[in-house]
């Protein structure tokens, strides 16, 4: 079912991808990109989603259950200057109880990677959480907190996708339409949104 869901909108990001460059005359080109993060990235849809709309091969190093300091290792481990021209992250919502400061020292230092080895970097904001059955009222706020620094453009990434207007349509708990469960992780539909955002954030 949701290959003929990525293969339709493929067609559509296809369509609009080359609208735009039509309109503009130009578009960056990129040769491969890297998917580092959580749970929330780790999943084929996502990566052959991405795949099919930006036209390049993407590595995902992503795992399930990882905070953002292991996601910086991901980074370390995995980007390749000269090869990962553009770099995707999801990092932040395993973080838990720990500080705020924490997460943005880390997002920081995962951006700085991306951009010494000259990737373009498009990072995404923690997903809407006040739905989730695991969640508390503490985490629901740091949560919130890490999302409007990095929608400020705290952590200096290329580009920053918003989750909560992906996956929320703006609000703070997760679409019924994107939901896998639980209340945070999508399903293969929010997946393929997500995916989509990011092809936006490219362009």
């Amino acid at each position: 079912m949701w290959r003929s869901l990525i293969a339709g909108v493929a067609v559509l990001g296809a369509g609009v991808l080359t609208a735009t460059y039509l309109l503009t005359g130009r578009r960056r080109a990129f040769r491969r990109g890297l998917i580092v993060g959580d749970s929330l990235v780790a999943a084929p849809v996502f990566t052959q989603t991405l795949e099919q709309l930006t036209g390049i091969p993407w590595d995902n190093v992503a795992i399930v259950g990882k905070g953002s300091r292991a996601i910086d290792l991901q980074v370390q481990q995995s980007l390749r200057s000269g090869e990962h021209d553009v770099l995707v992250i999801s990092a932040g919502t395993n973080d838990g109880a720990g500080a705020l400061a924490t997460t943005q020292q880390n997002l920081r230092s995962i951006v700085a990677r991306g951009k010494t080895a000259g990737a373009f970097v498009v990072l995404m904001s923690e997903p809407p959480l006040r739905a989730y059955r695991g969640s508390n009222a503490a985490g629901i706020a740091r949560s919130e907190a890490s999302g409007r620094w990095t929608m400020g453009g705290g952590s200096r990434a290329d580009r920053v996708v918003s989750l909560y207007q992906v996956l929320g349509g703006d609000d703070f708990s997760i679409l019924s339409e994107y939901n896998g469960g639980d209340g945070l992780h999508p399903n293969s539909a929010g997946r393929v949104a997500m995916a989509q955002a990011v092809a936006r954030a490219m362009r």
